[in-house]
């Protein structure tokens, strides 16, 4: 910096004395070390850069850093919320189901043993639980739905016979109020499809319950038309219709959304959790579909959805109905709840089936090696040994029972055949449905 600033000097001072040869000189050496200090700071303001530069790049490092670890301690937060929200889920339903298959169960069964006085009474106490046993299921099914945890069980049913069902089981809630139900379905329509009959039918009982509950003066009707068909398929719209209350235009919208119920219209009697078109909504989205509504206040409304239905050359219907080959059948039933071993042997006392009883996995163990059983009930959640251990000795020891279809119990609805072991031949939901029931029996014969 000093010589730069002599030769700058010495130029001036021998250009002044016009000493042209020595000013040029100082001239040279002046812009030489002017180069010099340019590129000196040139050089230093290159290296400030790069270590600005590599000082930012390593915060930002740290940074990301620092969110990788708050992204991967969230993840793992909410992975032990929804193993203690599932953990819950399971034993909640597990518990409160459990005691109301015993209450439903009983309820079916002396119906057809009481006189007329107190049929009454059975009826609605049969109805109050099965009104108990839905709520539970609206809040269970939705979170389950909300996990992606459900998938379709296509299997071939009579579609006319099951909206038939559909709409006797719909028949005293709508005569009660004296809403009048019918069912109109296209008559081209096949006879049987491959459906998931369990999620359809829990589709459309939403959908009828719904109106049947808004409706006080009029009809509900339940429609399936053909829209369009293919060798191997038919696209179906299924509607239900209704001259209930109607829904506002500005409500539509939220209609679907969990736990929501138009304020305008909806009183005590009218209750309910909220959540029976939320969970319509997805179950609809599994058939890669989307539920539709038009709807005019006091005049009515209608819920519909189109889908692609595969036609079938048998009904499940038609195979599961012949109870007579279930004749002299024996069975195990395992359950520590005694009443719902109760009430399942009265059940398959009334199909002529022979059954045992054991208390627990133990005994179930021991009596699978003095017995040979042509079908064992298998409770999951015992003390002692559970369902899945003994399912497991049952399968790996030289007994009777080895190759005995062994189908799981349960009253927890968040299980699926995933929970399920290849041991087991299937599961059944608590309480029985005993259509399904006939269904797991008659498959392993």
């Amino acid at each position: 910096m000093i010589k730069y600033k002599c030769y700058s000097i010495l130029y001036q001072y021998y250009k002044n004395e016009n000493n042209i040869a020595l000013a040029l000189e100082n001239l040279e050496r002046f812009l030489y070390e002017k180069e010099q200090v340019v590129n000196s700071k040139t050089l230093k303001i290159i290296e400030n850069y790069e270590l600005i530069k590599a000082m930012e790049a390593l915060q930002r490092e740290n940074e990301l850093q620092r969110e990788r670890k708050e992204i991967l301690a969230k993840t793992e937060r909410a992975e032990q919320l929804a193993k203690v929200k599932q953990d819950f889920l399971s034993t909640m339903s597990h518990e409160i189901r459990t005691p109301l298959h015993a209450v439903i169960s009983i309820a079916n069964l002396l119906i057809d043993t009481t006189d007329e006085n107190n049929k009454q009474l059975i009826s609605s106490l049969n109805f109050a639980s099965q009104n108990l046993l839905r709520i539970i299921n609206d809040i269970l099914d939705f979170t389950k739905l909300d996990s992606n945890k459900v998938v379709l069980e296509l299997k071939p049913q009579n579609l006319i016979q099951l909206l038939e069902n559909i709409k006797n089981t719909f028949y005293q809630l709508s005569a009660d109020k004296n809403v009048i139900l019918t069912l109109d379905f296209d008559e081209r329509l096949t006879q049987n499809y491959l459906i998931d009959s369990t999620k359809f039918t829990q589709i459309l009982g939403n959908l009828i319950s719904n109106s049947i509950k808004y409706t006080n003066v009029g009809n509900v009707t339940i429609k399936a038309s053909l829209l369009s068909s293919t060798d191997e398929k038919d696209y179906i719209r299924f509607s239900i219709i209704d001259t209930g209350v109607g829904i506002a235009q500005h409500n539509l919208a939220e209609i679907f959304e969990s736990f929501s119920q138009p304020k305008s219209i909806t009183t005590r009697t009218q209750g309910g959790t909220g959540l029976g078109l939320a969970i319509v909504k997805k179950l609809v989205r599994l058939l890669d579909s989307e539920i539709e509504v038009l709807s005019e206040l006091n005049k009515g409304s209608s819920f519909y959805f189109d889908v692609w239905l595969e036609k079938s050359n048998i009904s499940i219907l038609e195979t599961i109905q012949d109870v007579t080959k279930l004749k002299a059948k024996k069975i195990l039933i395992v359950d520590d709840n005694t009443i719902n071993a109760m009430v399942a042997k009265r059940i398959l006392n009334k199909w002529a089936i022979e059954s045992d009883y054991a208390e627990d996995g133990v005994v179930a163990v021991k009596k699978s090696a003095e017995t040979k059983y042509d079908y064992i009930l298998l409770d999951i959640h015992m003390p002692n040994m559970d369902g899945y251990e003994a399912c497991n000795i049952i399968r790996n020891s030289n007994n009777y029972n080895a190759n005995t279809p062994i189908f799981a119990l349960t009253a927890d609805i968040t299980a699926d055949q995933s929970n399920f072991d290849g041991n087991f031949n299937g599961f059944l939901l608590k309480p029985i449905d005993l259509e399904r029931l006939k269904e797991a029996l008659l498959s392993g014969i």
